[in-house]
């Protein structure tokens, strides 16, 4: 099988029958699932209440008295970017936020590899035109081998479809 990762050959090992397993086999289980659940809804709960006071105008040290809340400034980050490593995880999300919100403005409450967050623009950093200048031309070229590839790519995967391929015999052995 191709995936994304590579290529996989799987063995059929064992088959086993669907059963509903008895409660003793799957107590443990259970029980770390509810208390995980209600974890999640508490901590929802009060980063609820936190986004509430932040956005009417509790100040952020008076926040950090009361709860138990982390906090992080992170590194300059792109809106394309899918990994900011203080926020530890994928972060999609964040930077989307991130950048629907105006300078000062706190976010709505949202989840990332649950961990629950409220954003705050502090400053937006502009964009650095001499260095873009520099690098422009290099940037183009890379863009332009990149539109190059995925229409080469397109273009093969095109033909692949119309086309009877066979293989000779004892070629892939």
């Amino acid at each position: 099988i191709e995936t994304p990762t590579g290529f996989y050959l799987i063995e059929f090992v064992e088959r086993k029958e669907p059963y509903v397993p008895e409660l003793p086999e799957i107590k443990e289980k259970v029980t770390e699932a509810v208390r995980h659940e209600k974890a999640k809804e508490l901590a929802k709960a009060e980063a609820e209440v936190i986004q509430k006071a932040l956005t009417s105008g509790t100040a952020w040290d008076d926040i950090t008295k009361t709860f138990t809340a982390e906090t992080f400034s992170p590194r300059p980050f792109s809106r394309r970017q899918a990994y900011i490593t203080e926020a530890r995880g994928k972060s999609e999300e964040l930077a989307k936020v991130a950048f629907g919100l105006r300078d000062g403005e706190y976010s709505q409450l949202f989840e990332i590899e649950s961990d629950f967050c409220v954003v705050r623009v502090k400053e937006r950093i502009a964009a650095d035109m001499t260095q873009f200048e520099k690098e422009k031309a290099a940037l183009k070229a890379r863009l332009l081998q990149q539109k190059q590839q995925t229409l080469f790519r397109e273009f093969v995967d095109g033909l692949k479809q119309q086309a009877t391929i066979e293989y000779a015999k004892g070629m892939l052995s």
